[in-house]
C-alpha cells in the first residue's frame, strides 16, 4: 500500500532524520521524562509463581514490542531487593550480545506492580503519547543512535547518560496518538504473519532435532539390540556403541576456555592482525564474521588460546552449546573469554561430536548444567570434560553423518526459504514504523477498517 505524504516539510536539522512536516519538533529524549536503573534480581530468585519480573533478556528476544507478557516472577522474599515499577512505564535493554539488542524498548502495561533486573533501563515519560515513545524509541533512526552509544566488546552495553541525548521527531499530541494507533493495527498484522511463519520454523526445528537425536543416540539400524547406556539423560543405545568421558576423546590439552581478565582488554585491538574470535562465530557457524585483531606480540604471549584447522569453538557465555569446525582456510587467531576450543583425537569425528552436541539431551545437559545470573556461562573445563559422549565404530560416525547431512539440508533449506520471507516481513515492519513516527508518511486521516 501507498502511504501519502504531508504536504509541507522543512529541514530537521539532523542529517540522519532529513525533513519533518512542518509543525513538528526535535528533541532529546532527556525533556520528555526521567531515567532509573532496575536492579536486584538473579537468576537464583526466579521462581514458576510469584511477583512479576522483567529481565533484559525478556525485552530483547521479543520482536513484537507492543505485545509483551510477563515469563518470569520472583519469591516475595525476592521483592525487597528489587526495583518496582507500574503501568506506563518504558524498559530499555541495557545490555545483549550485539548491537541490536542493546536499547531495545517495550512499553509496560501490566496491571500489576512489576519487578525489574538489572540491565534494564526505567523510563518515565512526561506528557508524551507512550506508545508513540516506543515505537519512536525502536526506529531505524532511533537505533541507529543508540549503537553510535554502544561500549562493551563480549557484552554490549548502553546507559541512560547516552540514552538521554537520543533526538526524537514530536508532532502534536493528537497525531503522536494516531501514528500510535496506525502502527498497533498495521504493524499487528505483520507480527500475525511472523508469528505463524515462526511457527512452521519451530516446528521444523523440532523436526530436525528429533531426526538428529535418533540418529545419535539410536543409530540408524531399527533392528539393531539395544543395552542401557547407564546416563539417565540418554537411555538405551545400540549395545555395540561405547561411552566415554570427553576427557579420552581429546588431545592433549584439548580443552581451553579463552583469556580472562585483563588479558584481552578493548584497548589492545588493532584493525587488522591476528584475528580475535567471538562468540557468534559458534553460534551462526560463519568463521568470517567479527572485525577484532591484535598484533603479533599479544598473539605470542595469547598462544595457547590459538586456533588450528578441525578444532572445535563453542559458545559459552549467555547462548551456551552451540558449535562450529574451523575450516581449512580461516585468519590465524585466538578466541575470546566467551568460547571454548576442543581438539579432538582420531577416534571421533568432528562432525559427528558436533551432531551429538545437537541433539535434545546434550542441549539440556548444557543448559540444565550451566552457571551464572542474567547471563549463563558452561561450567568449568574440569566438569566439562567429564561429560558422556556417545562413541560408536568410527565407520558408523561417518554413515550418521553423512545421513544426517543430506537429511537435515532439506529441513534447512525449508528453514531458509521461511527465514527469507520473515526478514522480509520484518523490514517492512521497520521500515513502516520509521517512516510514521518521522513525518515521512501522513495518517491523520487513517481510520481502522470498519470504522467510520
Amino acid at each position: 500500500m501507498r502511504w501519502k505524504k504531508y504536504p509541507k516539510y522543512k529541514d530537521s536539522g539532523v542529517e540522519w532524520i532529513g525533513e519533518i512536516p512542518e509543525g513538528w519538533e526535535v528533541i532529546k529524549l532527556a525533556f520528555t521524562g526521567h531515567f532509573s536503573k532496575g536492579g536486584g534480581i538473579s537468576r537464583a530468585d526466579l521462581t514458576d509463581e510469584g511477583y512479576p519480573a522483567i529481565l533484559y533478556g525478556d525485552i530483547y528476544t521479543k520482536y513484537d514490542i507492543q505485545a509483551f507478557e510477563i515469563v518470569n516472577h520472583i519469591s516475595e522474599a525476592a521483592v525487597s531487593n528489587a526495583v518496582a515499577i507500574n503501568r506506563g512505564k518504558l524498559l530499555f535493554t541495557g545490555s545483549g550480545e550485539t548491537v541490536e539488542d542493546i536499547g531495545k524498548t517495550i512499553v509496560y502495561m501490566g496491571e500489576k506492580t512489576a519487578y525489574v533486573g538489572g540491565d534494564v533501563i526505567i523510563y518515565s515519560p512526561n506528557n508524551q503519547n507512550i506508545k508513540f515513545l516506543s515505537y519512536s524509541l525502536n526506529s531505524s533512526n532511533s537505533q541507529y543512535q543508540k549503537s553510535r552509544n554502544a561500549k562493551g566488546y563480549t557484552v554490549i552495553h548502553i546507559y541512560p547518560s547516552n540514552l538521554k541525548n537520543i533526538l526524537i521527531t514530536v508532532p502534536d499530541e493528537f497525531e503522536q496518538a494516531q501514528i500510535a494507533s496506525f502502527l498497533d493495527h498495521e504493524t499487528s498484522r505483520i507480527d500475525n504473519l511472523i508469528e505463524k511463519k515462526l511457527r512452521q520454523i519451530e516446528l521444523l526445528k523440532e523436526k530436525r532435532s528429533a531426526l538428529i537425536t535418533h540418529a545419535v543416540t539410536k543409530g540408524l539400524n531399527p533392528n539393531v539390540k539395544m543395552k542401557d547406556s547407564g546416563v539417565g539423560w540418554i537411555g538405551e543405545i545400540p549395545e555395540h556403541w561405547e561411552i566415554k568421558s570427553l576427557r579420552y576423546l581429546i588431545k592433549k590439552n584439548g580443552i581451553v576456555r579463552g583469556p580472562f581478565g585483563s588479558s584481552l582488554r578493548i584497548e589492545f585491538f588493532i584493525n587488522d592482525g591476528y584475528k580475535v574470535y567471538e562468540q557468534k562465530n559458534a553460534i551462526y557457524k560463519d568463521i568470517e564474521l567479527g572485525d577484532y585483531y591484535i598484533d603479533e606480540q599479544k598473539f605470542l604471549e595469547l598462544k595457547r588460546f590459538s586456533l588450528n584447522h578441525g578444532d572445535i569453538i563453542m559458545s559459552c557465555s549467555g547462548t551456551i552449546g552451540k558449535m562450529f569446525r574451523v575450516p581449512q582456510n580461516f585468519k590465524e587467531g585466538i578466541i575470546n573469554q566467551a568460547l571454548m576450543k576442543i581438539s579432538l583425537s582420531k577416534i571421533i569425528n568432528s562432525d559427528f561430536f558436533i551432531m551429538v552436541f545437537e541433539s535434545i539431551p546434550y542441549q539440556n545437559a548444557i543448559i540444565d548444567n550451566s552457571q551464572g545470573g542474567a547471563i549463563t556461562n558452561i561450567v568449568g573445563v574440569h566438569i566439562f570434560k567429564s561429560i558422556k559422549i556417545l562413541l560408536p565404530p568410527l565407520s558408523e560416525q561417518l554413515e550418521i553423518v553423512s545421513f544426517l547431512n543430506k537429511e537435515t539440508s532439506k529441513i534447512d533449506t525449508l528453514i531458509s526459504k521461511i527465514q527469507f520471507s520473515i526478514n522480509k516481513l520484518k523490514e517492512y515492519r521497520t521500515a513502516l514504523i520509521s517512516a510514521a513516527v518521522t513525518g515521512k508518511i501522513d495518517v491523520r486521516d487513517w481510520k481502522k477498517e470498519g470504522v467510520s
